[in-house]
């Protein structure tokens, strides 16, 4: 199996979204599974102009002449979609979409009826795409997830030839890093996230118990709110300090 990685983290959220990630996609590479690996912030990509010139005019090709042309084909040849992204404000980081949005020459402009859904199916030159998130947060509740993932099972709806498996997402995720950085590693999360790697791998469909147990919480929600809230106030002095 081909696996493309579209790596949306920047800065600090490589740290910890590594913590989930890195085990994962271990899995995926001990299955047997061939991974490549897009890391957004290294590309120039310009939003989709939606005149659809890529399907009407220029035989699939988009006729804006940026970086998306030199990842267009590692996505294509994928036989599934590995996203990754920081929970935003609003759901998946915006230059997440951006990318997404960029897959429209891979897509049919007629409309189809598909499970029951009106949708754009995929061009006959292309095959069907898996998608598994992996997303982290800061956020206490797995429930604060819930616009990120339906804004991106809204996405795989609407284009058929999105399957989208199921999230690995972990709340919280300063508590898995302080406790990792004091040897202290809950290694059943670790251990999920690595077997969800191999069955991915493995064609197989993602189990929703070791869904669960890598979201399990770590902490009561008022712990996590006074750590929380430590940090955050000990990062603020630390940038005023600076600027006097």
């Amino acid at each position: 199996m081909k696996i493309t990685v579209i790596d949306a983290c920047i800065g600090l959220e490589n740290d910890y979204m590594g913590l989930i990630l890195t085990p994962f996609l271990l899995g995926v590479e001990c299955a047997g599974a061939t991974i490549k690996r897009i890391r957004v912030e290294k590309y120039h990509v310009k939003p989709c102009l939606r005149d659809l010139s890529c399907l009407q005019d220029s035989n699939g090709v988009c006729r804006q002449d940026d970086e998306m042309q030199k990842v267009l084909p590692v996505i294509a040849e994928a036989d599934a979609l590995v996203l990754v992204s920081q929970m935003g404000l609003f759901g998946l980081s915006g230059s997440l979409v951006l990318f997404l949005e960029r897959l429209m020459p891979l897509v049919n402009p007629m409309l189809a009826k598909q499970r029951l859904q009106i949708i754009h199916p995929l061009l006959d030159t292309q095959k069907n795409k898996k998608v598994v998130l992996v997303s982290v947060s800061n956020e206490w509740s797995v429930d604060d997830f819930h616009p990120t993932l339906f804004q991106l099972m809204s996405i795989c709806c609407k284009h058929g030839f999105l399957d989208f498996l199921g999230a690995l997402i972990r709340p919280h995720v300063s508590s898995l890093m302080a406790l990792a950085c004091l040897g202290k590693k809950p290694q059943d999360i670790f251990d999920a996230a690595y077997d969800l790697g191999k069955s991915l791998a493995s064609d197989q469909k993602l189990s929703q118990e070791l869904l669960n147990t890598v979201s399990r919480p770590l902490q009561e929600e008022i712990a996590h709110v006074r750590d929380h809230n430590s940090q955050v106030a000990e990062s603020l002095n630390g940038v005023r300090a600076k600027t006097k």
